[in-house]
């Protein structure tokens, strides 16, 4: 499948609601749960830094690890991207933060944190 394919089938399974178990979402919120990943401060490419590992969770306000203390409002992301290593990348104004999921769509997971972002900051 090309990946344009992928996309607009994603994109397709995902815009009745933007919640990926809706039943989860009505009970607690979360938009997505993914498996476990390492989170990543990217800002200084040179010496990447381990900053959390856990459950990466999307809410309709924010970013979350399962777990740990690590927490990044959507209003503050100012862009999201893809790295060539299928790493997911949240960009703010100062920092650069990357999330590395094994085996999920590094694709489903930034179409998921766009939509809510964009509502997060009324955009």
């Amino acid at each position: 499948m090309k990946l344009t394919q992928a996309i607009d089938h994603i994109r397709a399974n995902l815009a009745r609601t933007w919640v990926v178990d809706p039943e989860l979402f009505q009970h607690t919120g979360l938009v997505a749960r993914s498996e476990p990943m390492t989170m990543l401060d990217a800002t200084n490419r040179a010496s990447k830094q381990v900053i959390a590992e856990g459950s990466l969770l999307l809410t309709q306000v924010g970013l979350k690890v399962a777990g740990t203390d690590w927490e990044l409002p959507l209003e503050e992301v100012a862009a999201t991207a893809i790295d060539m290593r299928r790493r997911l990348q949240f960009r703010t104004p100062r920092r650069v933060f990357e999330a590395v999921l094994p085996n999920e769509s590094p694709t489903k997971w930034l179409l998921l944190t766009d939509h809510w972002r964009q509502l997060a900051r009324g955009t």
